[in-house]
């Protein structure tokens, strides 16, 4: 294997790089949208007691994780891995789907979980993703298609996949073990429910906090159904909110990028909702394409209002891995394009701009805002 494949099993995102399923899904809605007014309406009570945002002061980054996804673009993964950790980012993302591990029934085998077994250093903290639902596709083996998710065969199979990736990255730091990415586009749409995804959880949970015990163990959700009453019932289980958040508006015919001040109006919605709970942004990006209202300006302006948002909710929010380092080539956008069943021009632009360097590796004016605010709050 080459080191230039490495990548695609490495990022996370409304965009995992996972080996595409055949099967035809219905197009989704789009959650990963925000309603300005609600939010606005919500954010109300919700402010910085009173001090201007621009005089609140740079917080050490404590026990705060920072990360960045390693998009390898036209750069290939080992130059790609040195550049994110310019940034002072430390946490890696490794997304894979259940029917990438389990290939016919009882059967499991991925040779991307042996690779990063001896890749990384024991001190690099992982985010390992073995999704069964991957945004708006069900990636559970073929011979459960058609099972719904209470199905105790589905339950039982799963807990055996939770066994085999444990047996795999024993040599791995994982702090958090993730069950499904962005499931809300899947289960809002599709005739399996949320309350049987919930009974799922509520079975194969336990399993994977007993084989990784040092994980934070939960579901990542986009950022629009997090305060749903689904999603609460769902996190109750979790041991942390694990939330996608690109900031966008619109439909996904037309989409156009959100202000970035906003972030700090998201940030105190979603910590005043679970005062409880940690949060992690698994996957936080804005994308810098004119054809979608924004520009390097913008996307870098994005990145100063998220750090200056995460220092003041900083007991509350306790990760956040930006998405992306390198924008993706054009044809990981045709390939995209097609899996999530979006092929517009203005989804292209969004998938094609989210990095924080160009495919060629030209860098953007975010990455250099990024690691001067890393660098100031010590990460």
């Amino acid at each position: 294997m080459t080191k230039h494949k490495i990548i695609l099993s490495f990022i996370l995102t409304i965009l995992v790089l996972t080996i595409f399923s055949s099967n035809k899904t219905e197009k989704p809605k789009n959650d990963n949208l925000v309603d300005n007014d609600v939010i606005a309406q919500e954010m109300q009570e919700t402010d910085t007691n009173g001090q201007s945002k621009t005089n609140l002061p740079v917080i050490p980054s404590g026990n705060r994780v920072l990360g960045i996804s390693v998009t390898e673009g036209e750069v290939g993964f080992e130059k790609s891995y040195v550049k994110a950790k310019e940034t002072g980012a430390t946490l890696v993302t490794f997304a894979l789907a259940w029917d990438d591990i389990e290939k016919s029934e009882g059967k499991f085998e991925n040779v991307w979980l042996k690779i990063a077994n001896s890749y990384y250093d024991r001190k690099v903290p992982i985010s390992l993703e073995v999704n069964p639902i991957d945004t708006n596709n069900l990636r559970v083996p073929k011979y459960l298609k058609g099972k719904n998710f209470s199905s105790d065969e589905l339950k039982n199979s799963y807990k055996k996949t939770i066994e085999y990736v444990a047996g795999e990255t024993s040599n791995l730091n994982i702090k958090y073990f993730v069950i499904g990415n962005e499931v809300g586009a899947y289960l809002t749409d599709k005739t399996m429910t949320w309350d049987e995804y919930i009974d799922f959880l509520q079975a194969v949970i336990p399993v994977a906090k007993s084989f990784f015990p040092n994980a934070q163990v939960g579901v990542k959700v986009q950022f629009v159904n997090v305060l749903s009453g689904e999603v609460k019932k769902l996190n109750s289980l979790t041991d942390a909110v694990f939330v996608t958040h690109y900031m966008l508006e619109g439909d996904f015919g037309n989409l156009s990028v959100r202000e970035p001040e906003k972030v700090f109006k998201d940030f105190g919605l979603l910590t005043t909702a679970y005062v409880d709970k940690k949060i992690a942004f698994l996957e936080l990006g804005y994308p810098s394409s004119a054809k979608l209202g924004s520009s390097e300006e913008l996307q870098s302006e994005f990145v100063k209002e998220v750090f200056m948002a995460w220092d003041f909710y900083k007991d509350s929010i306790q990760t956040i891995n930006f998405f992306s380092l390198h924008d993706f080539t054009f044809s990981d956008v045709k390939k995209f394009t097609s899996y999530y069943g979006f092929k517009n021009s203005h989804f292209a632009e969004f998938l094609g701009s989210l990095g924080f360097l160009y495919a060629d590796g030209k860098p953007k004016v975010a990455f250099e805002t990024l690691k001067k605010e890393a660098e100031a709050r010590g990460f």
